[in-house]
């Protein structure tokens, strides 16, 4: 059962990695080569350098952390440390199931943090120190807390619901869970620029002036509610320069940065809020809920398969609470061996939004400016290598959208 369970789990990632190639590939493809238009033509030698090395380190932490949950998740599955956290919240809890698996998921989620604790802070002191953060080390502990505080009562909540129905209908559980999740996903993105954003930051209409009257303009023309377009003070956390789209429903609004108003010029602003329409207009948010619910199904009949085995050898029920660490690193495993097709999808999401872009604005040369100055600011890798794009990069990289907008700027020119 264990020798199956491990084979099917072979064929999802060799899935996978396919799916991701074949996107990448069908994406990764560019009018304008490297040879052509290479990064130093519009960065200087030691600004490549620097965004670099930088995220080189980035992605250190990255696997710093990855590998510290894997040992996490390890330990108290081998260990025999789970068997106890288990059996310790049954006797406070009085033996009732569902309280004793709310207690031993939230003990669990908080020791994890306490264990994450120490290469959190290096990696925010780093980002302080090279990056663009700028935050003091006692508001990055407040905003820290409250975001622990949330995914640790978020988590235990989602995940004693489903301990629930494994234990009530231990044959279909996943798929219950599943449709249960995808509405979970969906609540949680109409909440989030509600509830949760406003939480860690502060969101207003931008004020009267020049720019608005050109964003108006620009909205009109694609459709979109001036309404929904919002300024955030990202400038008490860093220089970080962005704009993201988010929500569904009456929730649903763009936001741009105030950094990016600052930094930016009017034109390279019209410029990235025409990128953010993009994502508006090809309903990219409904599609990523989507792919995230499908998703959503297919980590979790793994996790069903995988508790099968285990349980099998071990001589013990699926719901048994020791299990739980094997759910939280097929999780793990699961999100990071479908890293190259999460990016891959991503990837084209964003090279749709940047096509709108020059469509709205006309404009190539105010991508490649924006682009140019976002990189500085966020210390980005503006050519990384490309097997690290294809793993690791929800964008395309700084220098294969700024010859995408070259490209487009030669076509312009073009009798």
């Amino acid at each position: 059962m264990l020798f199956r369970a491990a084979r099917s789990l072979a064929c999802l990632i060799a899935l996978v990695v396919a799916g991701g190639t074949l996107i990448g590939a069908a994406d990764g493809w560019y009018e304008v080569s490297a040879e052509e238009v290479p990064a130093t033509a519009h960065f200087e030698v030691d600004e490549i350098a620097r965004g670099k090395t930088y995220q080189g380190q980035r992605l250190a932490f990255w696997f710093g952390f990855l590998l510290l949950h894997l040992a996490f998740w390890s330990a108290l599955l081998f260990t025999g440390a789970g068997e106890r956290l288990a059996a310790w919240a049954s006797r406070v809890s009085g033996g009732r199931h569902w309280l004793t698996a709310a207690l031993a998921l939230a003990v669990t989620l908080m020791l994890r943090e306490i264990v994450d604790y120490p290469l959190a802070v290096a990696s925010f002191l780093h980002r302080r120190a090279c990056g663009p953060a700028t935050q003091s080390l006692a508001a990055w502990h407040f905003d820290r807390l409250l975001a622990v505080s949330g995914v640790v009562l978020i988590t235990t909540v989602v995940m004693t619901l489903a301990y629930v129905l494994l234990r009530r209908a231990a044959r279909w559980w996943w798929l219950l869970a599943g449709i249960g999740g995808s509405g979970v996903i969906v609540v949680g993105m109409f909440v989030y620029p509600i509830w949760i954003s406003p939480v860690f930051n502060e969101f207003e209409a931008l004020e009267e002036g020049p720019l608005r009257e050109r964003i108006v303009a620009l909205a009109a023309r694609s459709e979109i509610d001036t309404e929904s377009i919002y300024v955030m003070d990202a400038s008490r956390r860093g220089s970080h320069t962005n704009a993201y789209f988010v929500g569904v429903g009456s929730s649903q609004r763009i936001v741009l940065y105030d950094n990016l108003i600052e930094e930016h010029t009017d034109d390279e602003v019209l410029s990235v809020l025409a990128h953010e329409i993009g994502h508006w207009k090809h309903r990219h948010i409904w599609q990523g809920m989507a792919l995230a619910a499908l998703g959503t199904f297919v980590l979790l009949f793994f996790v069903d398969r995988v508790l099968r085995s285990v349980a099998r050898r071990r001589g013990c029920e699926r719901w048994d609470l020791s299990l739980a660490p094997v759910v939280f690193l097929v999780i793990l495993i699961g999100n990071t061996v479908s890293l190259p097709l999460q990016s891959a999808l991503s990837r084209h999401m964003e090279r749709q939004a940047d096509d709108e872009e020059l469509a709205l604005t006309r404009d190539p040369q105010l991508l490649i400016s924006g682009m140019r100055k976002m990189a500085l600011t966020n210390r980005s890798d503006v050519e990384p290598h490309p097997v690290v794009e294809w793993l690791f990069y929800s964008h395309p990289s700084t220098m294969n959208r700024i010859r995408r907008a070259v490209a487009e700027k030669r076509r312009q020119a073009a009798p």
